[in-house]
Formats: structure tokens, sequence, C-alpha cells
């Protein structure tokens, strides 16, 4: 047993060294252009789904206001005229009156996707044939519209996503947000852009025509499927066309996540990721030399022998994942790298849970989650294989108190 977790160790190590190395030589070469294009640029619609008054939500949507762009309209939707978020809008809409802006909240609900409701109601209202979606815990560059309509303008470019890096670093659930966007969400899109393009699709900022959404099946057609991002990329960027990964690399505003929110958001992309990587889902696990090196601790009793690999493993992981973070992401929150050891046992843990259950919970609903991510009301919880019998706690309390 110790041999192949010593196997596993070595083996693990240099799967993570390598995607260090992918992802360290495509995003310093993949760097986008700051050349002006000649062509003229094509007006654009920017789809913002809205939800909340998130942490710092008036920063990150204040850059959409200032892109050096020529034409351009911003489209916000909720479900509520009360959501808090429009507050904030109506704030930027008095500081940046030039800026056309649009409204739509109403409390139809079209599926099981509240995103995608989101995006269904903002279209509706959109005007341009040129389509951004955006999540709000972006926080682009002046320069962001500029470069990726360019690149959806060249070659054979059906749809431009950006990748992403964590920024936040002031509570746990932060850091360990931060951390893990900056290591293996950040290496997941990397090998995506020498792999297999047309499962590039990344909902944190993605850019497409309108017609080809059309030709898709719009956005109701992605009403009821948990990654919309993925199916859409797919369905768009089929042959001849591509997906393309921008060389632009956007922050992802991480502030004031709880350690449930983490554990919570990665048990849902865990689900989703999946359904969507089938074989490939394990190499996830093989990528987390923490992981295998803390069972080889425990199999030795933590024996001196089994602390050196258990404590080797971490050091040679904290390295890794602090040189991806320094160099790429640009985190400079040293300390932050000494969590590393947490985020990667934590992850190794939730790896497991859509192997045991295939529901979600998704802002409070229970929802089971199919194949191709394609979400269907859920009845009673499933097991490993087994549905449970149904029972109600509140029921029971209510028996026992008469």
């Amino acid at each position: 047993m110790q041999k192949v977790l010593l196997i596993l160790i070595v083996f693990s190590s240099t799967a993570s060294l390598f995607l260090v190395l992918v992802t360290s030589i495509v995003f310093r070469k993949n760097t986008p252009s700051s050349k002006s294009t000649s062509e003229k640029l094509p007006p654009v619609s920017i789809l913002k789904p809205l939800r909340g008054e998130d942490p710092e939500l008036e920063q990150n949507l204040e850059p959409f206001f200032k892109q050096d762009y020529p034409e351009y309209e911003i489209i916000f939707a909720c479900e509520d005229t009360d959501d808090p978020a429009l507050r904030v809008v109506q704030a930027l809409q008095k500081g940046f009156p030039q800026i056309p802006v649009k409204v739509k909240a109403d409390k139809a609900s079209y599926g099981y996707n509240p995103k995608v409701n989101n995006l269904i109601r903002a279209y509706a209202v959109a005007s341009h044939d040129i389509i951004l979606t955006g999540d709000s815990d972006v926080r682009p560059p002046r320069n962001y519209l500029r470069t990726i309509v360019a690149e959806l303008l060249k070659d054979n470019n059906k749809m431009v996503v950006n990748p992403i890096y964590g920024q936040g670093d002031n509570s746990l659930g932060s850091i360990l947000e931060t951390l893990h966007l900056n290591s293996l969400i950040l290496s997941g899109l990397a090998l995506l852009t020498i792999y297999r393009k047309k499962l590039a699709g990344f909902g944190k900022s993605m850019l497409f025509r309108r017609a080809d959404l059309e030709a898709a099946g719009g956005f109701t057609a992605l009403k009821d499927f948990f990654a919309e991002d993925y199916v859409l990329a797919e369905r768009i960027s089929r042959p001849p066309g591509r997906c393309h990964i921008s060389g632009m690399l956007l922050p992802c505003i991480t502030s004031q996540r709880s350690l449930q929110q983490f554990i919570n958001r990665h048990g849902r992309w865990a689900q989703a990721r999946r359904r969507i990587a089938g074989w490939s889902y394990p190499s996830e696990l093989l990528a987390n030399p923490i992981w295998w090196g803390l069972l080889y601790g425990v199999t030795n009793l933590f024996s001196w022998a089994g602390l050196k690999v258990f404590l080797s493993s971490v050091i040679f992981k904290i390295l890794l994942d602090g040189y991806q973070g320094v160099t790429i992401a640009k985190n400079r929150q040293l300390a932050t790298y000494l969590l590393v050891p947490l985020k990667d046992l934590l992850t190794g843990i939730i790896w497991f849970y859509p192997l045991i259950t295939d529901t979600v919970y998704w802002r409070g609903v229970r929802l089971r989650v199919t194949a191709g991510t394609e979400l269907k009301e859920a009845g009673r919880r499933k097991i490993l294989g087994v549905r449970l019998p149904k029972i109600s706690i509140r029921r029971w309390l209510s028996r026992s108190d008469s």
C-alpha cells in the first residue's frame, strides 16, 4: 500500500509541476495585443445578471462604464425591482449619464438556472449584434471591450472567453477561493487552450454574435442547464468555428466570502465538472500531492518517515501554487500560501461529492444534475445510487411535540 501511495505522490507532484509549466507558458505567451485595430468596432450589448449587493459590487461594475470603446450599452437584469443591486446601478447611472443603460426586472421564471433567467430578461431588450455576458464579480481594465472584440473578429472565432484569477484576502473563504482559482481552475483553462477549445466555455466573461446565439437555440435553450456556459460554448463553437481563450486575464473579486460559501460553490462546480469531464475527472485528484501525502502519513500512522513524506508534499505544493500565484495571478500576499494545504485537503474531499450524490443546493433549491449538467427536479435524496426515504425533520419534531 505504501509503495502505491509513494508512486501516486510522485506522479501527482509531477502532474502538478506540469500544470504550472503549461499555465506559465500559455498565459505568458498568450498576451493580447495592445495595438488598436483598424477595423471598425461593432457596437456591443453587455448583459449583466444581478442578485443582491455583492461585496465591492460598485467597484466591480464601475469599470464597465469606463470602457475605451466607441459604442456599447449595459443591460442589468434581476428578479426583483427592490433588489439592492439596483441602487448601485442607479448611482452609477448618475455618475456616467453618457453610457446607455437598461434595467429589466421581473419575477418570471423560465427555468431552473437563475442566471440564465436573468440573461433571458436582459437579452429581450438588447439592441446590438455582439453580445457580452459577464458575472458581477469580475473587474476588467479599460481596454477590455476593445481587446476581446478584436479577438472575436480574428480567424474563425465564434466565441471569446476570458480566464480569471482570484483577488481578495480578507476572510478565510476569500483566501481559499483566491488560491483555488489561481491554481487548479487557472491551470484547467490553460490546458483547454491547447487541448479542446470547444470545452473552454467559462461564464465569467463570454463574447459572441447574436446570430450564433440564435442558431444555438438562444438563452432559452440553456434555462435548465447548470453549466450553461459550457453548453453554450459547445453549441456555438462547433466546427468550423471555435472558442478562443483571450490572452487577457480578468481579476475575479473574492472578497468577504465565508468558508461555507467556498465549500458550497466548489461542491456545485465539482458536480458540473464530473458530468462534463467524464473519464478525465479523476485527473483532478491525481494532481493533488498533498492529498496523497496525507494518506501516506495516515497509513504509516504518522511515523517520522510518513511525516517527512507528507511535509515534503506540502512544501512542494505551496511552492508551486506560490510561483503560479505570484507570476501569473499577481497575488503577492505570501502569507496566504500557508493555507494551500487546507485548500487542497478541502478540494480533495469535495472531489468525492458528485460521486456520492447527484444533487445540488442552489439558492435554496435542491436539484439533480444529470448528464450534460441538465437540471431536473430532485425527488428523494440519492446516495451512492440508492434513493433514501424522504424524512422531514420539521414534521418529526412537530409529532414529538404533540
